[in-house]
């Protein structure tokens, strides 16, 4: 307590706790009863605004009220976190007994202990009399808005989910450089819908959805490559005229196709109109965002199943979306939503190929730094837990742990895009090569009459793929294709991962049929070098047996799929050298002990080293000419590959080695489509789903909703009917967009200084 007359001197108060009342996050609040020096008991409760305001004396000034509210907005535009204090006095009466009540709720052993707390923690957070709100400046980290537009680019779609006010959120959107100055936004709800359920007590979001859809199909049909513009345009407060569904027509490339199916209903079930192809990074040229409020739209969304494949058909088509003043069990709900949505839609239409043969399909990620963020990061596919000063909740659920936001950039575009190239190439290398190992063995049974007779000796059949597994091994650790330093400036390259570009039916039926090309050459080139002219080859009259062949046609084998995992490594180093050495002196040492130690290990194999090893036809053809020949096959398919049907990938490492100039690799995103327009997925979904539906949206253009197309359809309506259906272009932020990097408000955490 401060001295009087403002002097810097003043005296000790002491205030005994009583009670503390902790946080969830049903009640987004919590509270402590303390016992104040002149031996009052106050009860001091701190929370959102939308809560505590409930909580308010109803003979509060309304005056008062107001200009906190108005205050309470001005902070949430100044980027500033806020929270609304209040308070009560109890009586000694009313103490003893809420006391005894919350004893026995903290003490009940029954499992609904929690909801005994909260219904004691009800009878005296109640008639509170509003003191006050605070607000603090919550400073973004470094490079969280570079880490966020760099996500972006690699297309990866960004949902913000936050307990802050809708004014905040939005300003941490710009701060984060998730929105920027030139997006439409659109607010879910409506503006004056939020304090009114309306009819149906869904705040209008049913409505409001109606009308965004028909804006967004309208928007969608005039942007570049859309449907043609002289179509009938259709009222944005009204039904959509149109010949389709052009929100249908375009699904996001983040979520799976049964997803955004059609919804019911006679607007949306009319056939979509085909679209021109539009350029590769097209994408990332929609200029609309959803900012939606878990307090009002989404407790009506949720549950509801036609109104949340609605929402997410919109929020497919948004840049970013930013869901604010929501729990954490619905920050929970929303990752489930994305997550479960080829279930959902399998349940729904009961066609479950269907809905899992799609090619897209959502893989969620959830990061997040305190105990609110715990259900949300459970829920995800993948869940990253930011370690810092709300504790270490976040990182003891997590599946990676990381001390800063910005490091969320390494870890996807560096080492996840780098491990999912080394995973993929060793399972698919892993399939090719025990391909190989059954046909060769399909061959000789046709040779021999389909007798069963065995074509290896049974020890060295069995080493296969230990003979085989150390150069698997350096593959999965230490193969780079793309350094950092290329990723980092072409962050479009982490589709590789997000398109499934590397382990996919496609690459599978191809490598297939490339293990079968190279098992006819292996077995019958062996065959015709070795087996017939055997008597031409062989000094002394010695002949071969089915032994010799078939351990010859084993070492080739071996040896030519050796060479096709060296091929396939693109980072050579000392340990991979020593692993290539190591594979082959473990195969020649194996057959040696196991044919030459002792007769009583196997009979009929007995020798068999010794004679094979000292015919120069056996390492000419096993170590030379049948590895030559499938290195050959390899390096023909790859170069056709790489010259006429180029990856992404391929064109990556093209500007890594420095083959592009900076003009041309400035331009990736423009001339390089992400994937082939016709493949092996094309023909299974039309197998699988259908030639008129998940098929042929297979074939259909990324639709996009860009600044001209939305100013064009914006034009068109008033600014009242505008407003009704939450779309906004004027949205007044604090962010200072052509100054960032302040030190405060909204603006804080950017890397540039204000001169």
């Amino acid at each position: 307590e401060a001295a009087p007359g403002g002097a810097r001197e003043g005296r000790e108060l002491h205030f005994e706790i009583l009670a503390t009342i902790p946080f969830d996050s049903a009640r987004k609040r919590m509270s402590v009863v303390a016992r104040l020096p002149d031996g009052r008991i106050r009860v001091m409760t701190k929370g959102a605004d939308s809560i505590v305001f409930g909580l308010r004396k109803a003979a509060d000034d309304d005056a008062g009220m107001r200009l906190l509210e108005k205050h309470l907005d001005d902070f949430a535009r100044d980027g500033l976190r806020t929270l609304v204090l209040a308070q009560r006095d109890l009586s000694a009466s009313e103490y003893e007994t809420w006391s005894r009540k919350w004893h026995d709720a903290e003490t009940a052993a029954s499992a609904d202990r929690a909801t005994l707390m909260a219904l004691a923690a009800q009878d005296v957070e109640s008639a509170l009399t509003i003191v006050g709100a605070t607000a603090i400046e919550d400073r973004l980290q470094d490079g969280v808005p570079e880490t966020i537009a760099h996500l972006a680019k690699a297309g990866i779609k960004v949902w913000v989910l936050t307990g802050d006010k809708m004014e905040t959120a939005i300003n941490i959107g710009y701060s984060a450089r998730l929105l920027e100055p030139d997006m439409y936004l659109v607010k879910m709800p409506a503006e004056g819908a939020a304090k009114d359920p309306g009819p149906r007590g869904d705040y209008g979001v049913a409505a409001q959805l109606d009308a965004l859809e028909t804006i967004v199909q309208t928007a969608a049909a005039r942007a570049p490559g859309g449907a043609a513009a002289s179509q009938t345009t259709p009222s944005p407060m009204g039904v959509s005229s149109s010949s389709g569904s052009v929100l249908d027509d375009a699904p996001s490339t983040t979520l799976p196709r049964p997803l955004l199916a059609s919804s019911s209903g006679p607007a949306m079930t009319t056939t979509p109109p085909r679209a021109a192809p539009l350029p590769a990074a097209s994408s990332s040229l929609s200029s609309l965002a959803l900012v939606v409020e878990g307090a009002t739209a989404l407790e009506a969304i949720i549950g509801n199943p036609d109104l949340e494949d609605r929402f997410l058909r919109l929020a497919s088509s948004c840049r970013a979306v930013v869901a604010c003043r929501v729990s954490p069990a619905q920050k929970r709900l929303i990752v489930k939503l994305v997550k479960d949505a080829p279930q959902r839609q399998a349940k729904k239409t009961g066609n479950y190929v269907k809905a899992y043969c799609a090619f897209e399909r959502p893989m969620t990620l959830a990061i997040g730094d305190g105990a609110n963020d715990v259900g949300m990061i459970q829920e995800a596919q993948v869940g990253v837990g930011i370690s810092g000063k709300e504790g270490r909740q976040a990182v003891n659920t997590a599946d990676f742990a990381i001390a800063q936001f910005r490091f969320l950039k390494i870890l996807l575009l560096a080492h996840g895009r780098r491990n999912y190239r080394r995973m993929s190439k060793v399972i698919i290398y892993s399939f090719f090569k025990n391909i190989v190992l059954t046909f060769v063995l399909f061959y000789f049974q046709s040779d021999c009459g389909w007798s069963g007779f065995s074509f290896y000796e049974s020890w060295v059949y069995s080493g296969y793929n230990f003979f085989l597994g150390l150069l698997p091994f350096t593959m999965g650790f230490f193969d780079v294709d793309i350094t950092d330093d290329t990723v980092d400036r072409f962050p479009r390259l982490y589709l590789a991962g997000l398109r499934r570009m590397d382990l996919n039916v496609t690459n599978t039926v191809y490598a297939t049929f490339e293990a079968i090309a190279a098992s006819l050459v292996i077995y019958y080139v062996v065959r015709e070098t070795i087996l017939r002219p055997r008597f031409i080859w062989h000094p002394h009259g010695k002949a071969s047996d089915v032994w010799v062949f078939g351990t010859t046609v084993f070492v080739a084998m071996v040896a030519a799929m050796a060479g096709r995992a060296a091929l396939l490594t693109e980072s050579w180093n000392a340990i991979v050298a020593v692993c290539l050495v190591a594979q082959a002196a473990m195969l020649f040492t194996f057959i040696l002990f196991m044919a030459q130690a002792s007769v009583e290990i196997d009979y009929d194999y007995y020798g068999v080293a010794y004679h094979l090893y000292g015919l120069g036809t056996f390492w000419l053809v096993a170590m030379g000419l049948v590895p030559s020949l499938v290195a050959s096959l390899q390096l023909v398919v790859h170069a056709v590959h790489v010259d006429v049907f180029p990856s992404l990938n391929d064109i990556g490492k093209e500007i890594d080695h420095g083959y592009f100039d900076g003009a041309q690799a400035d331009h990736i995103d423009e001339f390089l489509p992400p994937r082939l327009a016709r493949s092996v997925h094309r023909f299974v979904n039309r197998i699988c789903c259908g030639p008129d539906d998940e098929a042929a949206a297979f074939d259909r253009a990324t639709t996009v909703v860009t600044r001209d197309s939305l100013r064009e359809v914006h034009a068109m309506m008033t600014r009242a009917e505008s407003i009704a259906i939450g779309l906004h272009d004027d949205v007044s932020s604090s962010y200072a967009y052509d100054a960032p990097g302040t030190g405060l408000g909204a603006g804080a955490g950017a890397d540039t200084d204000v001169p």
